[in-house]
């Protein structure tokens, strides 16, 4: 019996793979099959900061193996209830060579009240999302299935290769038009912000060009204001449709919002704050602020 112990321990010694099969990872079989459990981030945050990579860290080491190549995207796994054992879809060996090479994997309860599900329009599990490595989600799936978790992890980078192309072909489409169409140019900036995934330097770039644009449009508001409520109505809601969707946009809309209550319109005033209240913090913080303070003022003066 001494001598079989002895000669298991100098195999595993030996070889650290065939060890490392024990435990959590290994060597796939003909089935796909093995061991290997994956080393989950606990929320796309920490993906995006590659935090709490131990894990990953430590089977490298125990194995030998040169550090992984650098993490493109990130695959979000939601499920309903917690449990211990991964299912089967993420066993298989495209999984494991995802997770070894530009994937980092995420784990996340559903909960309905979470910013990131609502934004990606996730309402129940299991679902699963392929993202970049801002966050931003590009393919989903309500059905956890092995066809599925394949769709996300070959389209994700297709999706993100096009949404890239055109992001630049719209921006340069948009600094030639400033030199001759600036309406035709507002409409294609705001298409990119609007459209256009967080994190990417087109969409900065189109905010920033828009905010300066808007400026202009803001300043002539001023003249339409000293005409009276009804003519500056009028401004910021032709205003606020050409930037819709945008800071600008939110932006007008609230001047629109105070122009009605002074002449009279509380209730169209509060649903026109109350919307801007609704925007999504991440994009509209300053806004929402405004929105709020305005909607206060009101609630105090109709005490």
């Amino acid at each position: 019996m001494k001598t079989v112990l002895t000669g298991a321990i100098l195999l595993a010694l030996a070889c650290p793979a065939a060890a490392w099969a024990q435990g959590k990872g290994g060597d796939f079989g003909k089935d796909g099959k093995s061991g290997f459990r994956l080393d989950w981030y606990g929320s796309v945050e920490k993906a995006i900061s590659r935090e709490s990579d131990d894990g990953d860290r430590k089977r490298r080491a125990f194995l030998k193996e040169p550090e992984p190549s650098e993490k493109k995207y990130i695959f979000v796994y939601v499920r309903a209830t917690a449990d211990e054992r991964d299912p089967g879809e993420f066993q298989t060996q495209d999984v494991l060579s995802a997770s070894r090479d530009r994937w980092c994997f995420v784990r996340m309860e559903f909960d309905r009240d979470n910013a990131r599900l609502k934004s990606w329009g996730v309402r129940g599990a299991p679902a699963i999302i392929g993202c970049d490595m801002k966050g931003n989600d590009f393919v989903k799936s309500a059905t956890l299935s092995s066809d599925q978790v394949k769709r996300v992890l070959l389209g994700t980078p297709e999706e993100i290769q096009r949404h890239e192309q055109k992001l630049r072909a719209d921006s340069a489409k948009a600094m030639d038009l400033l030199r001759t169409d600036e309406a035709r140019a507002v409409r294609t900036l705001v298409e990119i912000v609007v459209k256009g995934k967080q994190g990417y330097k087109e969409v900065t770039e189109a905010q920033v060009k828009l905010n300066e644009l808007a400026e202009t449009f803001f300043r002539r508001g001023e003249v339409a204001e000293s005409l009276g409520p009804d003519a500056g109505v009028e401004y910021y809601d032709e205003l606020a449709k050409a930037y819709r969707g945008t800071p600008p946009g939110a932006r007008a809309e609230i001047r629109a919002a105070r122009l009605d209550h002074e002449r009279g319109g509380t209730k169209t005033s509060v649903q026109r704050l109350q919307a801007v209240v609704k925007l999504d913090p991440g994009v509209f913080k300053a806004e929402i602020d405004e929105a709020q303070k305005a909607l206060d003022e009101i609630a105090k003066a109709g005490k």
